[in-house]
C-alpha cells in the first residue's frame, strides 16, 4: 500500500482540528429551530407560528418594524404578530426571524482592532446579497417558468444570500487569529479567498459554511447556495443548477461586489454580472434599477437586524471610494506592468544586439567584448570589466589565462588584458568559488552580486585603472553549475545596483544567463579549435616520426650493407697496399714506380672510404664527457682561417658545456666546417662563418644549440632533403664522397644530439646542432 505523504496527512489532521471547533459554535436559537420545523410540516397553522413569535418579545417588535419598511402594504396601526403573519405570509415571517436571530449569533458590537475581519462589513455585504437575491426573484422566475422548473420564492432567496458567506463569521469565530491573517494576505495580493484559506488554514469559507448549515438543519436550497455560491452557474451540477439557489446567490453577490457594498474580503471577479445574468436568461435591464435601488433599501433594512444605521449617502461615498481605490491599484499594477515591459523590451533589445554581433567562430575575447558594451550600457556605470576563464585545466606546463576587457557607459573599450595568476593560490580560488560565488540557499541558479574584494581583488589591482575596491561588485558568469568568468563594476551598493535595472534583478541576470551561454560558447569552439590544430600538429609530428623511423630503417639497411661491404673489401685492399708498396720499393723503371705508386694511392684512398663505411656502419659507443663547445671550435677553425675565411663564435651562455664524446664531436663539427668551406670555396671575397652557442629548452630538457651559417651559395631544396644521406654529393662524381653531412649527423645522433640544416640558395646555409648540456661541476 502505499504511505499518505506527511504533510498531506497533516493537512487533513487540521482540517479535522477546525471541523472540531466548528462543532462548538453556537446552535440556532430554539424558536428558529422550531420555525424551521414547523413551516416545513403541512399540518401546521399559522395560529401556532403566532404563537411561537409571541414567546419572544423582542423578536415580535422586530418583525412588525420589518413589516412596516418593507413596503407590504401594512398600516401602521397594525400592531399584532396575528395581523402581520396574516398579511405577509408565513414563509415571510419565518425569514425574518431567521435573520434576526442568525445576526445575533455573530453579533458585530465588540469588533475591535485594525486589520481584523469586519463583521460589520461582512453583514452588511451578506444584507446586500439578500436585498439583491429577493429583487432577482422576479427574473429567476420567469426563466424558470420558460423552463418549466419550480423558481425559488423571493424570501427564500433572501435567506440564502443572507447567510451565502456564513463560513466566512464562523471562522473569524472559530479562528480569530488565524482569520486575520487570512484576510491580510487577500488584501495585500488580491487573490482569491479561497484559495488563500485553503493554504494558510487547509479548508475555506464555503465548506465551513456548508457544514454549519447542515448543522443549523437549514433547508436543502440555501446549503447549497452556501456552499456553491462561488461556482459560475455552467459549472454547477445539473441538481444544483435547477433548484437555482446557486445561482441566484452568485450574480447577486457579483452585482454587491461591483458596487463594493459592504465588505467581502473577496476581490477578484471571475465575470461580470450581465455576463452571467445573460447565461440564466435574467435581462440586464433588470441589473441596473437593482444597482440603483440597492444602497437606499441597505439603508433601510439595516438597523432591523442590529446594525448601525446607515445612510446611503454614505454608502454611495463608500462605494466609490472603494471603486477609486480598486482604480489606483489598477493603476499601479499597469504602471508597473508598463515598467516591466519597458524594460523587458529593452531586454529583448540587448539581447537582440548581443545576438546581431555574435559571430559563430567568436573568440572569447570577443564575446567579453560584446558583453562588457552590453552590461556598460545596462548598469550606467562608468566602466564595466569582463574576464574569461575557461573551466578546463590548461595543458601541462602552461599556466592558467584569464582574458577580458575593460568598457566604459559609452560602448567605447578602454582596455584589454591577458594575465596569470602570479602568486594566487589556484586551488584556494577555486575552492572560494565553490564556496563563496555559488550560495545556492539565496541564488540557486549561481548568479548573485559580491564584493570584489577577497575573490578577486588580484585581478582587479592588475588593471590599468582599477575600479573603486570598496564599491566594486562582481556577478560571475556561470554556466551549467560551472563558473565561467564574470562581470566586474563599481557602484554604490548592492541596492543600487540593483535598482539601476528598472524591473530587478531578474532581467539583470536574465542578461548574465545569456552573456553565459555566448560566452560558453566561445570557450568550446576556442577549445574545440585548439584541439583541432594540436591534432593537426600531432599528425605532422606523426608523420615526422614516419619519416625518422623510415630514415632509420634505411640508415639501418645501409650500415649494414656497408659494414658487411667494409668486412669483405678491407682484407683485398691490405693485400693490394702490400703488393704495390713492395713492388714500388724494388721498382728501377720510373714509369712503371709511377704506376705502382698510383696503385698504391688509389688502394688507400679506397682503404679510407671502407673505414668511413665502418664508422657510419657501427659507431664505436659514445663516451659522454662535459666539452666546451666554443674552444673545441676554436681549434677546428684553423683550416678555414688558412683559406681567408672570417670565422665569428658569439656564445650566450658561459661556459657552454656540452655532454658528449669529444673525439666523435671533434669528427662531426669538423665535417660541418669542411662542407661550409667547400661551399665558400668559389667565392673570390666576404667569406664568413658565424657561429652562435645558446642554451635551449627541448622536451622540459636543458639543451645547447650550436649554430654555425656560412655565406655560401646555399642548396637547392632538393639538395637540402638530401644533405645528410650517405653517398649523396651535389658535387661532379669524383669530387666528393657525401658521407661528411651523413657522418656528421651519425655521430651527433649516437651522443643523443640533433642536426637540423635551413639553406636556400644564394643565401647561405646554417647548421643546427643540439646537444644535451652538461651539468655544472
Amino acid at each position: 500500500m502505499s504511505q499518505i505523504q506527511p504533510d498531506a496527512t497533516e493537512a487533513a489532521r487540521k482540517v479535522e482540528m477546525i471541523v472540531a471547533q466548528l462543532d462548538s459554535l453556537p446552535t440556532l436559537p430554539r424558536i428558529v429551530t422550531q420555525l424551521l420545523r414547523m413551516t416545513r410540516s403541512d399540518q401546521t397553522g399559522a395560529r401556532q407560528v403566532i404563537e411561537l413569535i409571541k414567546q419572544d418579545q423582542a423578536l415580535t417588535a422586530k418583525i412588525l418594524s420589518l413589516a412596516r419598511r418593507a413596503g407590504s402594504g401594512i398600516r401602521d396601526d397594525v400592531t399584532t404578530i396575528d395581523r402581520c403573519v396574516v398579511l405577509m405570509g408565513l414563509e415571510a415571517v419565518r425569514n425574518a426571524a431567521m435573520s434576526v436571530k442568525i445576526f445575533e449569533i455573530f453579533n458585530p458590537a465588540d469588533e475591535t482592532g485594525a486589520g481584523k475581519f469586519n463583521l460589520t462589513g461582512f453583514w452588511q455585504h451578506s444584507l446586500a446579497v439578500a436585498l439583491a437575491c429577493e429583487q432577482l426573484a422576479p427574473g429567476l422566475a420567469k426563466s424558470a417558468a420558460a423552463g418549466g422548473q419550480r423558481p425559488p420564492s423571493a424570501d427564500d432567496l433572501f435567506v440564502a444570500g443572507l447567510l451565502h458567506d456564513i463560513g466566512k463569521a464562523a471562522l473569524h469565530y472559530a479562528l480569530p487569529k488565524s482569520y486575520s491573517k487570512v484576510i491580510e494576505a487577500a488584501q495585500k495580493s488580491h487573490a482569491p479567498l479561497p484559495g488563500i484559506e485553503r493554504r494558510l488554514i487547509g479548508i475555506d469559507h464555503s465548506v465551513v459554511g456548508k457544514r454549519l448549515a447542515q448543522k443549523w438543519n437549514l433547508p436543502e436550497g440555501v446549503a447549497e447556495a452556501v456552499w456553491l455560491h462561488h461556482t459560475p452557474p455552467s459549472a454547477l451540477p445539473e441538481s444544483a443548477r435547477a433548484r437555482g439557489f446557486a445561482p441566484a446567490v452568485h450574480l447577486a453577490d457579483l452585482i454587491v461586489r461591483e458596487m463594493r457594498l459592504g465588505f467581502s474580503g473577496n476581490f477578484p471577479r471571475p465575470a461580470s454580472a450581465e455576463q452571467v445574468a445573460e447565461s440564466l436568461g435574467v435581462p440586464a435591464a433588470m441589473l441596473e434599477p437593482i444597482r440603483r435601488q440597492l444602497p437606499e433599501q441597505l439603508a433601510a433594512r439595516a438597523s432591523l437586524i442590529g446594525i448601525d444605521k446607515l445612510d446611503s449617502r454614505e454608502l454611495y461615498h463608500n462605494a466609490i471610494a472603494g471603486a477609486n481605490e480598486e482604480l489606483a491599484r489598477l493603476n499601479a499594477q499597469l504602471l508597473h506592468r508598463s515598467v516591466n515591459l519597458a524594460s523587458k523590451a529593452r531586454q529583448f533589445d540587448l539581447l537582440a544586439d548581443l545576438n546581431r554581433e555574435l559571430r559563430p567562430a567568436a573568440a572569447p575575447i570577443e564575446v567579453a567584448e560584446l558583453i562588457a558594451k552590453l552590461f556598460a550600457q545596462v548598469l550606467e556605470c562608468p566602466r564595466v570589466a569582463v574576464f574569461s576563464e575557461p573551466p578546463e585545466s590548461p595543458r601541462p606546463g602552461c599556466d592558467p589565462l584569464i582574458e577580458g576587457v575593460v568598457a566604459q557607459s559609452d560602448g567605447r573599450v578602454v582596455e584589454r588584458f591577458l594575465l596569470t595568476p602570479d602568486g594566487v593560490d589556484v586551488a584556494g580560488l577555486a575552492e572560494a568559488r565553490r564556496r563563496g560565488w555559488f550560495d545556492t540557499t539565496q541564488s540557486p541558479d549561481g548568479f548573485g552580486l559580491y564584493a570584489v574584494e577577497g575573490h578577486l581583488s588580484w585581478i582587479h589591482h592588475r588593471l590599468s585603472q582599477p575600479l573603486p575596491l570598496a564599491g566594486a561588485r562582481l556577478m560571475p558568469l556561470p554556466a551549467e553549475g560551472v563558473w565561467i568568468g564574470g562581470v566586474l563594476f563599481a557602484t554604490e551598493g548592492e541596492q543600487a545596483a540593483a535598482s539601476r535595472w528598472p524591473a530587478g534583478r531578474s532581467e539583470l541576470f536574465a542578461l548574465a544567463s545569456a552573456a553565459a551561454l555566448a560566452l560558453r560558447a566561445a570557450q568550446l569552439h576556442a577549445r574545440r579549435e585548439n584541439m583541432l590544430e594540436e591534432l593537426a600538429a600531432a599528425a605532422q609530428r606523426l608523420a615526422q616520426a614516419q619519416d625518422e623511423l623510415t630514415r632509420q630503417q634505411a640508415m639501418a639497411s645501409v650500415g649494414r650493407m656497408a659494414a658487411g661491404a667494409g668486412h669483405e673489401l678491407n682484407n683485398p685492399l691490405t693485400v693490394i697496399c702490400g703488393r704495390a708498396e713492395l713492388l714500388s720499393h724494388d721498382e728501377a723503371d720510373p714509369k712503371r714506380k709511377e704506376a705502382l705508386e698510383q696503385i698504391l694511392a688509389h688502394a688507400q684512398r679506397a682503404s679510407s672510404i671502407v673505414s668511413e663505411l665502418m664508422s657510419f656502419a657501427r659507431p664505436p659507443v659514445a663516451r659522454p664527457d662535459a666539452v666546451d663547445a666554443a674552444a673545441l671550435l676554436r681549434t677546428l677553425t684553423a683550416p678555414l682561417a688558412d683559406a681567408d675565411i672570417d670565422v665569428r663564435i658569439q656564445t650566450e651562455t658561459d661556459p657552454p658545456l656540452v655532454l658528449c664524446d669529444p673525439e666523435q664531436m671533434r669528427q662531426s663539427l669538423s665535417a660541418i666546417l669542411e662542407n661550409a668551406r667547400q661551399a665558400m670555396a668559389q667565392d673570390a671575397g666576404g667569406r664568413h662563418v658565424n657561429v652562435r652557442i645558446a642554451p635551449v629548452l627541448l622536451a622540459e630538457r636543458e639543451m645547447i644549440e650550436i649554430a654555425i651559417a656560412d655565406t655560401g651559395g646555399g642548396m637547392s631544396p632538393e639538395v637540402l632533403e638530401h644533405a645528410t644521406d650517405p653517398f649523396y654529393s651535389a658535387r661532379p662524381a669524383g669530387r666528393g664522397r657525401g658521407m661528411g653531412l651523413a657522418l656528421a649527423r651519425r655521430l651527433i645522433e649516437n651522443n643523443v644530439g640533433q642536426i637540423r640544416l635551413e639553406s636556400e640558395p644564394g643565401s647561405g646555409t646554417v647548421v643546427y646542432v643540439r646537444l644535451p648540456r652538461a651539468p655544472e661541476a
